[in-house]
């Protein structure tokens, strides 16, 4: 009887001050795999290890690796699961020739950055090592890792939607030695010289994310996203699944949870992944290809095109068959040399018939699939799901959760339909019926293959690639009249047609290289057409030298042109190699009818053999130039949008779409999503719509909404004279405009806005961003994109309790308030502040683990602009009364509050008797001696800064900051309650004269120089870049400050004499707006004497 070796590793509990920051959800997914092992355990035996938290040293994984996993022979299961940081740190010279980049990527164990230095990761050579040990004897090897192996500099939707990075960097990073690796092993082995390498034993490893990404995990509910969903598959289909379909369905469903997180499965030494998970039944069969002997090689018709991987460490697995009876297995490879469409194989165990073919299975995991947005209980999804069961070769799953999928396949009034969600275009549509469904799912998933090669090729890279990529230069050169040409350089080009008469002029671009590289190489441009075909403009071979070479463009056949007018959206790569390319292997016909871009065949290259390569994509837009902005207004075709002349600036303008229905840089899509998430809706700025939409009406075309104005001259005159635009958009009462720009890391606010007397929304620009200059502008640039938005107050005034239910999550009840309150003993009062509502507030509780420490949760929600503080605080008095709170009851009431909630409760407790019913109050950011919010500049500069935080980390609090802006750009004064947040105020002097309430205090105040999260690692960039540094040294007279009140003020309570029970203070590394969600906040919640 087989027995399933397992050693589960959570660490949540990192030690304090050595850059690691604490996590809340490794612990929950170990103990919750376990309890999966032990159910799935069958008549196996199951004998497992466990190290949480402080048990988790470095020697102590490494004793129970050998001993406990080690103990797994031939037909047992070895599996080793990770959940916490990973990190990268400088590795031994000695590895370079492995890994030119020279890093280790391994696991933080809970004393590897040890305070005072010394401690080691577990690095991936040396768990290399511990595998193969493992894998030796035999046994089935399965590897689990829920944690980041590497970061991105750029930002993700996930970093904007809250999610966790499982991630820390070392800040004291020497080149590690090569004797601490694991004893010395690989010391030991390079002095004796026999076999050194960095071994590979057979195994197959599923982690969280790729190397490029990071692992997330839910502070809502203290899960890891990638464990969360791995268990979900496992549980739902009963655990009988194969590596390979657990892939597809993890991948599918972890998509929908985080936007920039991807599940890598990778085989290695051999493993078969279409076998069960940990051994269990399940499974399907690989799509077979062809092996052939040809140029004295041999040679196997797929490559990175068909998901094979690149990197040098992964030779694939390949199970060779005879030709004429596919069922008799006659041999294996491997792959030696991996190209984009085809690659080179090694015949393993048997010697081959050159003049014979083969039929082959590549035993490595399924490509990524394509996700296919299909509502549960769609019509004919049964029908779908059974003919994609059917072909593996298509590459596509079905998901009934829109997140993540891009493109959508359903059945809309009768017909069939292929979707690109993101643009609403429809590609491709046929009538379906019951009778037909079978035949019509059969033939529409040849164009969903046709997508997701399509897809699939754009993304191609060559990991394992020797090529200097800095030595390959790709650019776009654009003729300027009377001028040299104008060098695009970059991966996203715009350029500008102009009408003349009634035809668009195409604009005459090329597209050149320059190979410094000292060799001759292959260079080939595939066009990819908005219809998803495939075409060949030029493939050459290149000399090397310092000049550069046409590769197309520049002629009548040979433009960039506009559609119809519309916008156009061209998408070029470059493939560069040692050796001549197969051409036509990356052909494919469009969808619909085959594009007329490039000239003539797609040429053709001889066959040959494939040897280093690599890739490099260029996007190219064609945009109508709109006109030339000077002192001539300028009106949109739909009259929304006024460009306002002025005397001194000049600049062409023309009009875009915010989403493409790609990720290329510059398309600004992770804030795009998270401001969707959080209510924003984008405005059109024009009539004149781009793609195509469904002739039944249900899908929609894209619309431009993004203004851009380039060339443009005398931007410096802004500051005496900003550049006025008007809105002419139809606005509720509480409902606003906003502009924004996004310079590839950050959203700002492009210029100050408010609505007029008669509606329409006013922007002022005073100066201008730094932003990426995508496009010929000899000037200054400026992309603007418009939000609607309304203010968020639909809970004003509602005491209610928090239900908080098994996900983490928690629901707000009304029904019932006295009963829960008469049944409770402690009770927790939260009261928001001018900023936001109770919502981030109590799911913050939650992830502190605040809510057990009390019988009954409520919050109290209120008007927060215009009703006087102290009104509030009598309304709030009355409503507790009523509920069963009040003078002489027998409960424990505490108040949690932030911000100007806290003045409400101050004057609640000290002036309307509150205390005889409050026992402790703990204030976050109170201005309890006033802010720079109570004057109308200093609050709306102070407001500014807000929205641009909001923005940026914190996307759900726009609907209250953006209004309140927007608001205030017009007013000559503040509102009613920021007025009573002067510090000079009748209120502020009223309040601090109270009497001793003789109650606890708790105070957090927040210091925003101290603030640093890996999570939020482009925060000083930001605001720097915004230039509010300086601006918060002048609103606090260089005083420490949380951006909205002064540490000052936040814990100086009262005047003289002093009370009688001292306020408890802590000084907190965080801003006004995540004292609630940052950890550095929660970690401060957490130490109250509560």
């Amino acid at each position: 009887m087989s027995t399933t070796y397992a050693l589960l590793v959570g660490i949540n509990d990192y030690p304090d001050g050595v850059g690691t920051p604490k996590l809340s959800g490794c612990v929950n997914d170990v103990d919750l795999f376990h309890a999966h092992l032990k159910q799935g355990a069958g008549n196996g035996k199951l004998a497992v290890e466990m190290l949480r938290d402080g048990e988790a040293t470095r020697d102590n994984v490494i004793d129970q690796f050998r001993k406990h996993l080690g103990r797994a022979k031939a037909g047992d299961v070895a599996v080793f699961q990770y959940c916490g940081h990973g990190g990268q740190s400088t590795s031994a010279k000695a590895f370079r020739e492995f890994y030119p980049g020279g890093l280790d990527e391994g696991l933080i164990c809970i004393d590897s950055r040890r305070p005072g230095g010394g401690g080691l990761d577990l690095a991936d050579k040396e768990l290399a090592v511990l595998i193969d040990e493992v894998a030796r004897n035999g046994a089935h090897v399965a590897f689990i890792l829920d944690s980041c192996h590497s970061g991105s500099g750029t930002r993700s939707a996930d970093a904007f939607n809250g999610l966790r990075p499982r991630l820390a960097r070392r800040s004291d990073d020497p080149e590690r030695a090569l004797d601490t690796y694991l004893d010395g092993h690989y010391a030991k082995r390079l002095k004796k010289g026999d076999g050194w390498g960095i071994p590979t034993g057979r195994h197959i490893l599923l982690a969280a994310c790729d190397r490029t990404q990071l692992a997330n995990e839910s502070p809502a509910t203290h899960r890891g996203v990638f464990s969360t969903t791995l268990l979900e598959v496992l549980e739902k289909s009963g655990g009988n699944l194969s590596y390979a379909d657990l892939f597809v369905r993890c991948r599918a469903a972890v998509r929908a949870r985080a936007d920039e997180q991807d599940p890598q499965f990778d085989v290695v030494g051999g493993f078969n992944p279409w076998v069960g998970f940990l051994g269990r039944a399940g499974g399907t069969e690989a799509r077979r290809y062809r092996v052939t002997f040809e140029k004295q090689a041999w040679k196997i018709n797929c490559g990175a095109m068909d998901g094979v991987p690149t990197d040098a460490d992964k030779n694939v697995g390949v199970q060779l068959f005879d030709e004429n009876d596919p069922s008799t297995a006659v041999g294996t490879a491997r792959t030696v040399e991996v190209g984009a469409a085809s690659s080179l194989v090694e015949l393993l165990d048997f010697k081959g018939d050159e003049a014979a073919g083969y039929s082959a299975a590549i035993t490595h995991l399924p490509v990524a699939p394509l996700l296919l947005h299909c509502p549960a209980g769609s019509a004919q999804r049964g029908a779908l799901e059974e003919t994609l069961a059917k072909d593996a070769s298509v590459g596509a799953a079905l998901t009934d959760k829109p997140t993540g999928a891009r493109y959508g396949l359903a059945v809309e009034r009768g017909k069939l339909q292929l979707t690109q969600r993101e643009t609403g275009t429809l590609i491709k549509q046929a009538a379906i019926t019951a009778s037909n469904a079978e035949a019509v799912a059969k033939a529409m998933l040849e164009d969903v293959k046709k997508v997701a090669r399509w897809e699939r090729s754009l993304a191609l890279q060559n990991h394992s690639s020797q090529i200097d990529p800095d030595l390959i230069d790709l650019a776009c050169s654009e003729p300027v009249k009377g001028k040299p040409d104008f060098i695009h350089e970059g991966d996203e080009v715009t350029l500008e047609s102009v009408l003349r008469g009634d035809e668009w002029v195409p604009v005459k671009a090329r597209l050149m290289v320059r190979n410094r590289t000292g060799k001759t190489m292959h260079m080939m441009v595939a066009h990819f057409s908005p219809d998803y075909g495939i075409s060949i403009l030029s493939n050459d071979p290149i000399e090397s030298g310092e000049h550069w070479v046409k590769l197309w463009g520049g002629v009548d056949n040979q433009v960039f042109f506009l559609e119809d007018g519309k916008e156009s959206v061209e998408r070029l790569q470059l493939i560069v190699s040692t050796q001549p390319i197969d051409g036509f292997l990356f052909v494919q016909s469009g969808v619909s009818a085959p594009s007329t871009r490039g000239a003539g065949e797609p040429p053709r290259s001889k066959k040959a053999r494939q040897d280093d390569w690599l890739t490099r994509n260029l996007t190219v837009r064609v945009v109508p130039r709109q006109a030339q902005v000077g002192a001539k207004s300028w009106t949109s075709d739909n009259g929304v949008i006024v460009v306002k002349g002025h005397p001194k600036v000049k600049a062409s303008l023309s009009l875009s779409t915010a989403r493409t229905g790609t990720r290329a840089a510059g398309e600004g899509a992770p804030f795009l999503d998270a401001f969707a998430r959080a209510g924003l809706v984008p405005m059109t700025v024009s009539s004149k719509t781009r793609g195509t939409a469904s002739d039944d009406g249900s899908g929609a075309a894209s619309t431009p909404n993004v203004l851009e104005l380039n060339d443009i001259l005398n931007p410096e005159s802004l500051a005496e004279q900003p550049l006025e635009i008007e809105i002419n958009a139809a606005l509720a009462e509480d409902e606003c405009i906003l502009p924004f720009v996004f310079d590839g890391k950050h959203v700002m606010l492009g210029g100050d806005a408010y609505k007029d007397d008669e509606g329409r929304t006013q922007i002022s620009i005073d100066h201008l961003h730094e932003l990426p200059n995508y496009r010929r502008s000899l000037g200054g640039s400026l992309k603007m994109y418009f939000f609607k938005t309304y203010l968020k107050q639909t809970n004003v005034n509602k005491l209610r309790w928090v239900e908080y239910t098994a996900d983490g999550k928690f629901e707000y009840q009304k029904d019932g308030l006295a009963a829960k309150v008469a049944a409770a003993k402690r009770v927790l009062l939260m009261v928001h502040g001018i900023i936001g509502d109770t919502e981030g507030m109590a799911q913050g509780l939650r992830e502190c683990g605040l809510d057990s420490k009390f019988d009954l949760v409520l919050t109290y929600d209120y008007e927060n602009l215009s009703t006087p503080i102290e009104e509030t605080a009598r309304t709030l008095k009355a409503e507790l009364a009523a509920i069963g709170l009040r003078d002489g009851d027998d409960k424990h009431l505490t108040l949690l509050v932030h911000s100007m909630g806290g003045l409400v409760s101050r004057w609640f407790i000290e002036r309307e008797g509150g205390n005889r019913l409050v026992d402790h109050l703990v204030m976050c950011g109170t201005p309890n001696n006033g802010s720079p919010f109570g004057k109308v500049e200093d609050a709306r500069k102070i407001i500014n800064v807000l929205t641009g935080l909001a923005a940026n980390f914190v996307p759900a609090l726009l609907p209250f900051s953006a209004p309140l802006l927007f608001l205030m750009n017009r007013s000559k004064k503040v509102t009613p309650t920021l007025m009573q947040m002067d510090s000079e105020s009748a209120f502020i002097q009223q309040l601090n004269a109270s009497a001793d309430p003789g109650i606890l205090y708790t105070i957090l105040a927040g210091d925003v120089e101290a603030y640093e999260e890996p999570s939020d690692a482009l925060f000083a960039k930001l605001l720097t870049k915004t230039g509010q540094s300086a601006l918060f040294d002048v609103l606090f007279s260089q005083k420490a400050n949380d951006i909205a009140v002064s540490i000052e003020s936040i814990t100086r309570v009262g005047g003289a004499p002093a009370r009688a029970r001292t306020p408890q203070t802590q000084q907190v590394a965080c801003h006004h707006l995540n004292y609630f969600i940052s950890q550095a906040g929660q970690a401060a919640l957490g130490k109250v004497s509560w």
